[in-house]
């Protein structure tokens, strides 16, 4: 038996549980399966399937949207800057920023990690997840449950979603305190998962927030491009590489280039609107983990 998606592109074979039919599908797939393999591999935790609408932002990022888009020589460039550089590589498929650079910033008290602990515990109930050991899980696996439910459910599983991730970010918006090093505090040894959990939070709140209206009308081509424009993304990032290594400031010059391309290419892919989206959506993630670019780029203004 086959379900169909909503617009009828991408079917879903109920026993295997696997996509077929678009692009999307068919990326997405081969994603899901090297996860899931990934999982089994581990033996840590059943695969469990979910029959609940889909869920959220292009993380995420992700997982988000801040996904391996520095090259080699952009990487090179920071680390001449003395920033600390973490999983910085290209992503085919995704072709969009990871986790670039990061200060682990100021250091929560015991009581406000408990609290922003358990602020995730409805917020991953949503997706009929728990806390495993009160820590949160692997981010990829639940990156794997949350983009299962968005193939399913499309625009309908965004706004079910972002009403999950309007609440996390609320319950944890009073914690000045929470950055990486939080995500550590919690329980997550692994420093890419940390990070991945709070560029999460970052873009969550843009993409549910300011951004949620051109997330919402353009929801099928932003999946498009998010999938369709790794090679030009990979040319601005070696553009500013280029711009950063000879001696340009870091913030103004280098990263202000990345985010300018970057929108240029979603525009032409999509239309002005979606480059904003997503020049905002990168910026967000660039100042999330590193506060000195804060207030010093720019992206355009969107129509909506």
């Amino acid at each position: 038996m086959k379900g169909e998606s909503k617009e009828g592109k991408d079917t879903r074979d109920e026993k295997t549980g696997k996509w077929s039919g678009s692009n999307i599908a068919a990326e997405w797939q081969k994603e899901r399966d090297i996860q899931m393999s990934r999982k089994n591999r581990q033996n840590s935790r059943p695969i469990r399937m979910y029959c609940f609408r889909p869920v959220q932002v292009f993380i995420l990022g992700t997982a988000p949207i801040l996904k391996k888009a520095f090259s080699s020589r952009l990487a090179e460039a920071l680390k001449m800057k003395n920033y600390r550089v973490a999983q910085i590589g290209a992503d085919r498929n995704h072709g969009l920023i990871s986790s670039s650079f990061a200060t682990l910033g100021d250091e929560c008290k015991k009581e406000e990690v408990d609290s922003i602990r358990q602020c995730y515990v409805p917020y991953l109930a949503g997706f009929n997840i728990s806390l495993t050991n009160n820590q949160l899980p692997e981010y990829h696996y639940f990156h794997t449950v949350r983009m299962d439910w968005l193939f399913a459910g499309k625009t309908d599983a965004q706004a079910a979603v972002c009403t999950l991730g309007n609440a996390l970010v609320a319950c944890t918006q009073p914690f000045t305190c929470l950055g990486e090093r939080t995500y550590h505090d919690i329980g997550l040894q692994n420093s890419s998962d940390a990070l991945s959990w709070w560029q999460d939070l970052g873009l969550t709140q843009y993409q549910c927030g300011d951004g949620y209206k051109i997330l919402m009308n353009n929801f099928d081509c932003i999946t498009q491009a998010h999938i369709n424009t790794g090679p030009q993304i990979q040319t601005c990032s070696e553009k500013a590489a280029v711009i950063i290594a000879e001696g340009k400031p870091f913030c103004e010059g280098g990263m202000q280039y990345f985010l300018n391309c970057a929108n240029t290419v979603f525009t032409h892919y999509c239309n002005a609107d979606v480059g904003v989206w997503f020049c905002n959506s990168l910026m967000i993630g660039i100042e999330d983990t590193d506060p000195l670019c804060k207030n010093k780029m720019h992206c355009p203004q969107p129509s909506v």
